[in-house]
This record gives structure tokens, sequence and C-alpha cells, in this order.
């Protein structure tokens, strides 16, 4: 069944007029709950600090898992349904962040080949972007890069405690403590800049170029183009979502910078892609990423849902403008089949 096809099939089962303000009916906690995943990449990197890529070959594996034990639906499923009998028994809505190309290249086919439905949000102001973005190209120039990480981290305004200059840390994830000078200062230079201006994220960027040294790697982490991203819009398992114009903390905006990240971003994505546009996921997504002010622009600006990044499940007292996702990391299917029972326990 085809996502416009399979939305049809829950819309059918609601009152019409009352499918939103019933939202809050969507479940009972002791019979069912529903899961929303997030990707971001389907890709191998170099290197991955924020574990935002699965293989392709995981990635195909994870959704065989999920077809055989779970019940995939599109995300506006679980935002339409307004009780346990609207959803399958073990709901799942896949989802992806950002808008990299490789979604359109790796996961697209996987996706149209199970008959899986899928969100894109897409960061408006990134699709045809000449280069990478800061954290990305940062990662692989003080992880990967010869260099001399002391020079640049005062060139940056830190003053870096006495930690090892290791040769490479390809491996290591940012959420972990760090054990070594580059890792120390990646981890630094994304904490700060997470809420800082573009003009701050470049000029840290160019600092980087000049104080390291070699190749960059073979693929480098692109987004979208315009054509790309109609033709990943036009596929009939995709629903596209907004994710911003420029990927900011939206909580370190004004009011009116939000409404514009907010509004704007949907609307440059229906020109673009001639779809509606009807769910937003906030960047970063963390509650401290975002506040009632994002939400209420978010609603302002006509969209049905918004997404967050913490993981729980959605019950029938999850807010549809505050559904959770677990982010999904390279995991065999065993390990989701695990994560999955887990999640259920907590």
């Amino acid at each position: 069944m085809q996502l416009a096809g399979a939305i049809l099939q829950w819309r059918r089962q609601l009152q019409p007029g009352r499918t939103v303000r019933r939202f809050r009916r969507l479940l009972h906690p002791s019979e069912r709950t529903a899961s929303i995943f997030v990707y971001h990449r389907i890709a191998e990197p170099a290197i991955d600090p924020w574990g935002l890529a699965v293989s392709p070959g995981q990635f195909r594996e994870q959704l065989l898992w999920l077809k055989a034990h779970a019940d995939p639906v599109p995300l506006e499923a679980i935002v339409l349904a307004r009780s346990p009998h609207d959803l399958p028994e073990r709901p799942v809505a896949i989802t992806f962040d950002d808008g990299y190309a490789d979604v359109l290249f790796n996961a697209l086919p996987v996706l149209e080949e199970l008959k899986l439905p899928a969100t894109v949000f897409l960061t408006a102001g990134y699709v045809d972007l000449p280069g990478e973005v800061w954290s990305d190209e940062l990662a692989w120039r003080i992880l990967l890069l010869q260099g001399d990480m002391m020079r640049l981290a005062r060139s940056c305004g830190f003053s870096p405690p006495s930690l090892r200059a290791s040769s490479g840390s390809s491996s290591w994830y940012a959420w972990e403590s760090p054990a070594d000078l580059r890792q120390w200062l990646y981890s630094a230079l994304c904490t700060q800049l997470v809420g800082s201006s573009p003009a701050r994220q470049n000029l840290v960027v160019e600092e980087a170029r000049k104080w390291t040294e070699g190749d960059p790697p073979a693929a480098p982490a692109r987004f979208l183009t315009s054509g790309e991203a109609q033709r990943l819009a036009s596929s009939p398992w995709i629903e596209i979502g907004a994710h911003t114009v420029t990927h900011p903390a939206l909580a370190n905006l004004t009011p009116a910078e939000q409404s514009f990240e907010i509004a704007e971003s949907r609307e440059m994505l229906v020109r673009l892609t001639r779809r509606e546009v009807r769910s937003f996921a906030f960047p970063y997504g963390k509650k401290h990423h975002f506040n009632s002010t994002s939400v209420q622009a978010v609603r302002d600006a006509g969209y049905r849902c918004s997404c967050v990044n913490y993981g729980r499940p959605v019950s029938r007292n999850t807010s549809r403008w505050m559904l959770p996702r677990y982010q999904i990391l390279n995991w065999g299917a065993q390990r989701l089949a695990w994560e999955m029972r887990r999640w259920s326990q907590e």
C-alpha cells in the first residue's frame, strides 16, 4: 500500500473535523503505545561523532526486521489516531532529519522495495548547499586531520586542559567523555556553536582550515539539491516535513526570528516540492533547544504536529506538538530488537 493509500485508510476510521482535537485520546498506556524512529544519514562516513549514520546494510536489516516484527505506519497515522483501535498492535513511524543526499540514494530504494512509509524533515536552507555544514566539516578536520590543535583551541578562545594530543579519533562519540585534546576541542566547539550565529560558525570553520592540513573524506556529507529533493518528494512512500530554514537552536532566537524559521521553511518546501508540508521537527530537538514560543510558532504556521529528539513512547498523554523519537544508531537487527524491548519497559 502506498503512503497516500495508507493515510487514507487511517483517515476513513476517523470522524471528519475531530481528528486533531481528539489526539489526546490516542492510546491507553496499559494497552498500547507507538514509537517514532529518527534517522539522519544512511551512509558509512569516515567519522561520525554524533552517531548520525546507519550503514546501508544495517538499515536494510533493520527495516526487514521492522516489517516482520512491528507495524510500520505513516507518521500521520499516529498523529490522527484517537483510540487504540485506530492503529495496529505495534505501530512504528520512520522519520529522517536534515535532508542529506544519501537518504535519496541509500534509504529510499529500501523503503520503496519494502513498501514502508517515511517522513523526511528537510532543512530548507540546506537544499543546494554547496559544501558541508559546520559540524560535519569540523568533525573530520579536528578528529582526523593533522594539525596544531592547541593553536586552534586558543584561536577560538579556549584554554584547553592538559590532555594528550592523539593522532586521530575516528571511533569516539561526542556524548562520551573526551579522552584527548581533539575530542575535548570538538565537544567544546559544538557546545558553543549550536547556539551561535551562522557567522560565528563559519568563522570557526575558517580557523580550523588554517590549523589543519590533509585531504577531506572521499564522500563528503552533502545535502540534497533542488532536483533531488523533488525526486524524493515524488515518491508515494515519502512525506516531506520542515526542519527550519537554517537549523538554529530556536530557543536562542527572538520570537520574530523563530516565526520566520518555522513558517518560511514550510513555504520554501511547498514551493520546491509542490506537496503539502504538515509536519515539523525541532532542530537538535532536546528540551533546551526550543521553548513555548517555538511550539506556538509551529501551531501558528499551520503544521499538524512537531517532533522532538528524546526517546520515549507515544501515549495518549503525548502532545502532538512534542512527539518524542528514538534515535536509531548503526545497529544490527538483533540489537534493534533488544533496544525496542528495553524502551517498552521504561
